[in-house]
C-alpha cells in the first residue's frame, strides 16, 4: 500500500526520512519512497496505490486533530521545527596554518585584486600536461619527481626499452601531476606519474563507475590479481628548459643509475684509497644492442703525494663512500637521438677511486702507506675485479665491445685497451676503444720546464707503477731512473697497440694547458684565461696556438695508421663524449659530429682522420665553454 504523505524531515536515530501521512495524521520513517515535487497534495494523481512489495512502515506518533477539521500542513510542520536537530558531538579544533600564515582582508573583485598584484590568492592548479608541468613556477620540483618515477618504473623492471615489432601499433603515454598537502595547507611533495593514455585521474563520474564495477576496472583488477605484467611500448621525449632563469635543468637523460658495489672485491683486496669498495653503474642494454657492451672509464686527475692522496680519500674520486648514483649522458646515453650508434648497448661507467688510472700499486702492496691516513694503492686489482665481474654479468657473450673513457680515464681507456680486447675470443667480437682527452703530450711549459713529466714521474714512484709500465715502450725508450714517465704518455705507447684506438681531443685542450703549458708559478696570473678562452690575451693565445701546433705534430704520425681513428677539433674544451657535446651539440668536422664520426670508424663504414686544420676561433660549431 502506498500513502499520500508530506516530507516534513530526516530520522533522528537512522539513516530515513520522516513523512506525515495526510488521511490519518501519523509520522511515519521510510527510505521506500517516491518525491512529487511538482504536484500539490489535492492533486488527483496522487492516490494511494496498492503495492505488496513496499515495506510496512513503522510508525512514530499520531498527532491528534478533530476528525472533520482538513490538515494544517504549516502548524505540522512547525510542530516538527521545534524539534532540537541532531549535532555532531566531535570535539572542533581550530585550523592552523602555521605561525607564518597571514590572513588579509582585501576589498574588491577578484579579477581587479588579481590584475593588482599576481600571486594575491593565487594557487595553482595541477598541471594537466607536461608542458603545463615546464612552464609552471614549481617546475623544477616536477622536474625531480618525473626523474623518481622514471628510475623507479625503470629499476623495478615496471617497463622495458625495446624495438617495437612490425605491424604494431604503440600505445601513447601522458604524465599525472598531482601535488601531496599536508594539514597546515603546506606542499608535501610533487608526484608524476607516467601512465598510458587510455588511464587518468578519475573524476566523480569514473569514480561512480568504478564503485559500480565496470568492465575495465574489473578487468584491470582481473590482470592484477592473476601477476599478469603489462608491458607497454614507450616513447619518451626528453624536452631540455630553463625555467625562471635561475634553475639548471638536466640536458640529457634524467634518468639516474644506481650504484653497484663490487662483490667479493675487498678479500681479493681491490679497494680504493680510503679502503672502501670500488663501485659502477650498470645500464642494461635492450633490442638489437642486447649483446653488445660498451665500457666507460671515470676520470678525475691524479695523486702524487701523501697529502693530494689524503685529500681524495675524502671525495668520490677517491672512496665509494662518497659516491652516488648518476646519470647516464652522450655516448652512455639510451636516447637515440643523442646517442645514435650505442644508445641500446648494455653500459657500464666504472668509477675512479684510485688516483692512477687503474694502474696502481701491485698486488703485494709494498708501495703503500700503512700509517695514520691509510692508503691503498690497488688500481689495477681494480681494473681485475672490475673486468672478472663484467664477465660474471654477460660480456662474455658479446657480439661487439668498446671501451672508452674521458680524461684520466681517457688514458686508462689506452693502457687496458690490449687486456680489454684479450677478454674475447680473437676474431668473433667487435672489440675498440676510444680515449676521450686522455691523449696529454709530453712538452715542455712556457718557463721551458717539464712539469707535466715531473708530476706523471711522481705517480708512478709514489703509487708503485713501475712494474706495469708498457713493455714495449721501456725497451724501445730505455727511460733512466727519473724519466720512467715517459711512458705514460700516449705519444710513446699508442703505436705499439694491437687493438683498434680512436683518439677524440680538441686542439686547445683546456686542462692540458693548465696542466702541462703552464708552472704552477703561472696560475694566478693566467687564472681566467684557463677557464675561458675569450678572456686570453694576445700574448696568450699565442703560446695556447704554439701549444696546438705541438699537439698536431705528435698526432701527425698516425694519419696513415688504418686501425687508429681521430677526431681532434679545435676547440676550447676537455671531455666531450660523455655530455651533449657527443652529438646533440658537437662540434662539426667535415660537417659529422663526433657521435657520427666514431660510429663511421667503430662500424667500419669509414676510415676517420679528422683533423682542424686550423686555429681558434676558425670552427663556429665549438661552444668553447669547458664546463657547461
Amino acid at each position: 500500500m502506498a500513502y499520500r504523505c508530506a516530507f516534513v524531515g530526516y530520522s533522528l536515530n537512522s539513516i530515513t526520512y520522516r513523512f506525515l501521512i495526510l488521511d490519518t495524521f501519523e509520522i511515519v520513517e521510510s527510505v521506500d519512497v517516491e518525491f512529487f515535487e511538482n504536484l500539490n497534495r489535492n492533486s488527483s494523481q496522487m492516490q494511494p496505490i496498492e503495492n505488496p512489495l513496499l515495506p510496512s512502515l513503522e510508525y512514530i506518533e499520531t498527532i491528534n486533530n478533530d476528525e472533520h477539521s482538513s490538515p494544517n500542513i504549516e502548524d505540522i510542520s512547525e510542530s516538527i521545527e521545534d524539534i532540537e536537530p541532531r549535532r555532531s558531538k566531535r570535539a572542533r579544533k581550530a585550523k592552523s596554518f602555521g605561525p607564518e600564515w597571514v590572513q588579509y582582508l582585501v576589498e574588491g573583485s577578484k579579477n581587479e585584486i588579481l590584475s593588482m598584484t599576481r600571486y594575491v590568492m593565487h594557487v595553482d592548479d595541477d598541471p594537466k600536461t607536461y608542458d603545463e608541468e615546464m612552464s609552471s613556477r614549481d617546475a623544477i620540483f616536477w622536474k625531480e619527481s618525473i626523474n623518481d618515477e622514471k628510475h623507479s618504473l625503470f629499476s623495478n623492471g615496471t617497463w622495458i626499452y625495446c624495438d617495437l615489432p612490425p605491424g604494431v601499433k604503440p600505445i601513447g603515454c601522458k604524465w599525472v601531476f598531482k601535488r601531496k598537502m599536508n594539514a597546515d595547507g603546506s606542499i608535501d611533495k610533487f608526484k608524476a606519474r607516467l601512465v598510458a593514455k587510455e588511464t587518468y585521474q578519475m573524476g566523480d563520474v569514473q569514480k561512480e563507475e568504478r564503485s559500480r564495477g565496470s568492465f575495465a576496472y574489473r578487468r584491470t583488477n582481473d590482470y592484477i590479481k592473476n601477476g599478469m605484467t603489462l608491458l607497454v611500448v614507450i616513447a619518451i621525449i626528453y624536452t631540455t628548459t630553463t625555467v625562471n632563469a635561475q634553475y639548471s635543468l638536466p640536458s640529457d637523460d634524467p634518468i639516474k643509475i644506481d650504484l653497484t658495489l663490487l662483490r667479493g672485491a675487498s678479500e681479493i683486496g681491490a679497494v680504493c684509497l680510503d679502503g672502501s669498495a670500488p663501485a659502477f653503474h650498470f645500464s642494461r642494454g635492450f633490442g638489437s644492442g642486447a649483446d653488445n657492451w660498451l665500457i666507460h672509464l671515470e676520470g678525475g686527475g691524479l695523486c702524487n703525494t701523501m697529502k693530494s692522496c689524503s685529500e681524495r680519500k675524502q671525495s668520490p674520486i677517491g672512496s665509494s663512500k662518497f659516491m652516488e648514483k648518476m646519470g647516464f649522458g652522450g655516448i652512455l646515453s639510451s636516447n637515440k637521438s643523442k646517442n645514435p650508434g650505442f644508445y641500446n648497448w648494455n653500459k657500464v661507467k666504472v668509477r675512479y677511486c684510485d688516483g692512477a688510472f687503474f694502474f696502481s700499486g701491485t698486488r703485494t702492496g709494498e708501495y703503500e702507506y700503512n700509517t695514520t691516513g691509510q692508503l691503498y694503492f690497488r688500481g689495477q686489482l681494480i681494473w681485475d675485479a672490475v673486468m672478472v665481474e663484467l664477465m660474471e654479468l654477460g660480456i662474455y657473450n658479446a657480439k661487439q665491445a668498446f671501451l672508452t673513457g674521458c680524461s684520466a680515464g681517457g688514458l686508462a681507456t689506452l693502457i687496458h685497451c690490449d687486456s680489454f680486447a684479450e677478454l674475447f675470443t680473437p676474431g668473433k667480437v667487435n672489440v675498440k676503444c676510444l680515449s676521450d682527452a686522455g691523449f696529454f703530450i709530453d712538452e715542455k711549459d712556457i718557463s721551458g720546464g717539464r712539469t707535466i713529466r715531473s708530476f706523471f714521474h711522481g705517480v708512478v714512484k709514489f703509487q708503485g707503477m713501475v712494474a706495469s709500465l708498457n713493455k714495449a715502450c721501456l725497451a724501445e725508450l730505455k727511460p733512466f731512473t727519473g724519466s720512467l714517465s715517459q711512458c705514460l704518455f700516449p705519444q710513446n705507447f699508442v703505436k705499439n697497440l694491437k687493438t683498434p684506438v680512436f683518439l677524440v681531443n680538441p686542439s686547445y685542450d683546456a686542462l692540458q694547458i693548465e696542466n702541462v703549458l703552464l708552472p704552477p708559478s703561472a696560475y694566478d696570473y693566467w687564472a681566467k684565461c684557463t677557464k675561458d678562452i675569450a678572456q686570453c690575451s694576445p700574448s696568450m693565445l699565442y703560446k695556447l696556438h704554439a701549444f696546438r701546433d705541438s699537439m698536431l705534430r705528435v698526432l701527425s704520425q698516425y694519419k696513415r695508421k688504418k686501425n687508429i681513428g681521430m677526431f681532434i677539433d679545435s676547440c676550447f674544451a676537455h671531455c666531450q663524449t660523455d655530455s651533449d657535446k657527443w652529438h646533440l651539440h658537437s662540434p662539426r668536422i667535415n660537417n659529422k659530429t663526433i657521435a657520427e664520426a666514431v660510429g663511421d670508424w667503430y662500424f667500419n663504414r669509414n676510415t676517420v682522420h679528422y683533423i682542424n686544420n686550423c686555429r681558434y676561433p676558425c670552427n663556429p660549431t665549438c661552444s668553447n665553454k669547458v664546463w657547461e
